[in-house]
């Protein structure tokens, strides 16, 4: 039993370092499609600084903060999820280009810096406040990420829309991992966290594709 459980972990660390270096893929072929084009692509060079923070992030946390105390692991990765949530809520609706989504998004950035700040001062682990603010704020950004596929949908020729490989991963990301950030910290969440690694791969995929498309649409 016991080889058997340090077999996955091995396995687990393999398929994690795998899945930092892979992330890089999209962001360098995102870097070369986007080249010469913030004025147009402005919104997706802010998506690839960010794509390229959440690696270096993840590498940090992984290779890194394993030598800090718990409580600084925790304080690092509670900025980095506030990071995430003002990010996603701001880049996501942004396709949907109503005015009635950018109030709601406004609304939900400040709602989940006000749980964000109880989840700081509020610090007790019985509570499991992050896992609850992960989860809200997974659920928000789901919710918009979908809507804006149902309205690329409604429009036909989601397939060669680079948008659509954009949100549709967006929204793979948080709706598959929800659960597990819901069940963060337990040892359920630990034997199942290669599904959250899984999900990393098929979501930096789905953003490749994006920019491939996006290529094409700057050559056509």
């Amino acid at each position: 039993m016991t080889e058997s459980i340090e077999y996955l972990r091995h396995v687990d660390f393999d398929f994690k370092v795998f899945t930092i270096f892979y992330a890089l893929v999209p962001i360098i072929a995102g870097r070369f499609v986007l080249k010469e084009t913030y004025t147009i692509y402005k919104a997706f060079w802010w998506f690839l600084l960010f794509a390229f923070f959440v690696d270096f992030t993840s590498l940090n946390i992984f290779f890194i903060d394993f030598e800090f105390h718990q409580s600084t692991q925790s304080i690092r990765y509670s900025g980095y999820a506030l990071i995430e949530t003002i990010f996603y809520l701001w880049f996501v609706p942004g396709f949907n280009r109503k005015k009635i989504k950018s109030y709601l998004s406004v609304f939900l950035i400040c709602f989940s810096f006000v749980l964000w700040l109880i989840t700081i001062i509020i610090n007790k682990p019985e509570y499991n406040l992050n896992n609850i603010y992960d989860g809200f704020t997974s659920v928000a950004i789901s919710f918009f990420a979908a809507n804006a596929l149902l309205n690329i949908a409604e429009k036909g020729d989601e397939i060669m829309s680079s948008d659509f490989w954009f949100l549709a991963g967006i929204f793979f990301y948080f709706f598959c991992s929800v659960f597990l950030f819901l069940l963060f910290g337990t040892t359920l969440a630990t034997k199942l966290w290669w599904v959250h690694a899984l999900i990393e791969v098929a979501v930096f995929s789905l953003y490749l594709k994006g920019f491939l498309i996006l290529r094409k649409s700057k050559t056509q």
